[in-house]
């Protein structure tokens, strides 16, 4: 099973840090969050607490995920890179697809691409897209994507996006995994029926462990059970070893940790770390030291 850590409300230079110290001490991915800015008031409540209240104030910070992963991809040799999860339809496929391709080369191979549709109607008000198609959006836009990395002359003439014959270079090094992230049913769906994998939102093992269960089900229904397909927790339990021995029990591929140093993220008011650099790395040394070493 692999552990992946995602830095989260961070500096680029503190989350390039942290993601140099996490490679030397045994983390196996680096994960990245995408949000573009941060609306004072919300229409639409965060889908991930009960109170629909976000778990960050308006002093968190967002860098841009494929900047930064260009940036963590030169400074690493072996970790490998994923975004969980990047709000695909606030953009265009074609320029997504050719940023995808050139950190795929810059990072040699190590990409996930995770995912997801977005839950803030503010973000997709400012990025001028339309929220009420979202899904259906990320299904072509999936498909537009891939073509696209072939490196063949392509042409699409679909529901939401239209072009004659191109060809776009540089293609990835090698087959980008994309993952779907999120737990409503049509998400869960279309990681079955399109995804190579699929990345929970946050919650404790064993409720996302059920929620896996349901996902199973549907890929036998697509008749993809036996191909490859990448199972990722988002914990907030993490840091419990018999959480973390049920989830490589139940075949788990993959658990992202949110700020290792600090588990109670995920609850409002939790993002509001103000502890210095030198004391997250404790943290991230900790970590490893006592769930990761001993599973190696």
């Amino acid at each position: 099973m692999k552990f992946t850590i995602c830095p989260a409300f961070l500096s680029p230079q503190e989350l390039t840090r942290i993601a140099v110290e996490s490679e030397s001490c045994g983390f196996d991915v680096v994960a990245f969050v995408d949000h573009v800015a941060h609306p004072e008031t919300l229409h639409t409540p965060y889908t991930f607490s009960e109170d629909g209240i976000r778990p960050w104030d308006e002093t968190a910070v967002w860098p841009e995920p494929w900047t930064m992963m260009t940036h963590v991809a030169a400074r690493t040799s072996t970790i490998e890179l994923m975004t969980a999860v990047y709000v695909l339809p606030l953009r265009n496929p074609a320029l997504v697809a050719q940023q995808v391709s050139t950190v795929s080369q810059l990072a040699d191979r190590r990409i996930w691409f995770g995912i997801g549709s977005g839950w803030s109607v503010d973000e997709f008000m400012l990025t001028q897209q339309d929220f009420s198609n979202r899904g259906r959006r990320v299904v072509e836009m999936v498909d537009v994507m891939r073509r696209l990395w072939s490196g063949e002359m392509i042409e699409h003439h679909g529901e939401y996006f239209d072009f004659d014959r191109l060809v776009m270079q540089p293609t990835p090094v090698a087959e980008v995994p994309i993952l779907f992230g999120g737990d409503a049913e049509p998400i869960l769906r279309r990681a079955a029926r399109i995804g190579d994998g699929w990345i929970s939102p946050p919650a404790n093992i064993a409720d996302a462990l059920k929620t896996a269960e349901r996902l199973k089900t549907m890929l036998i229904e697509e008749g993809r059970e036996k191909e490859p397909f990448e199972i990722v927790l988002t914990t907030i339990d993490g840091a419990d070893k018999d959480a973390v021995s049920m989830a490589e029990a139940a075949g788990v591929d993959n658990i992202i940790l949110t700020n290792p140093w600090l588990f109670e993220v995920f609850v409002s008011g939790g993002a509001f770390d103000d502890t210095d650099l030198q004391y997250k790395i404790d943290g991230v040394r900790k970590y490893a030291d006592t769930i990761i070493a001993p599973r190696r």
